[in-house]
């Protein structure tokens, strides 16, 4: 195993770490503050799955994230300030979602209207 893959190792698993610290906190929450951090559950999980392909990493990318105290809180608090990428990739996925359907359902009427031979 090289330097690389230790340090994105060591990674995951200070990550994997903090993302369990942090369901086990929920465990102990009232229903209702659970919902509230829903959010934050999910894109915590994700911010753990970054770091299982962590491919795209340096070497002093790896090394800093393992040098920060609660990296998966750093990265959470991170992505709250860029959330609104994620909100234009969701309206972007529904719009060409309905683009779809739209030609779809054109299609189906013209397949109706057509004669059958």
């Amino acid at each position: 195993m090289n330097q690389t893959e230790e340090l994105r190792d060591l990674l995951y698993d200070k990550v994997k770490a903090e993302y369990d610290q942090f369901l086990d906190g929920l465990k102990t929450l009232p229903v209702e503050e659970v919902i509230q951090k829903s959010y934050e559950k999910v894109f915590k999980e994700d911010i753990l799955l970054t770091f299982e392909e962590s491919e795209h990493f340096s070497d002093e990318q790896l090394k800093a994230l393992l040098k920060t105290s609660n990296t998966l809180d750093a990265c959470y608090t991170a992505w709250l300030k860029q959330d609104y990428t994620y909100m234009d990739m969701l309206s972007d996925t529904i719009g060409d979602y309905a683009e779809n359907r739209v030609k779809e359902i054109v299609k189906a009427q013209k397949k109706k209207s057509e004669p059958e031979r």
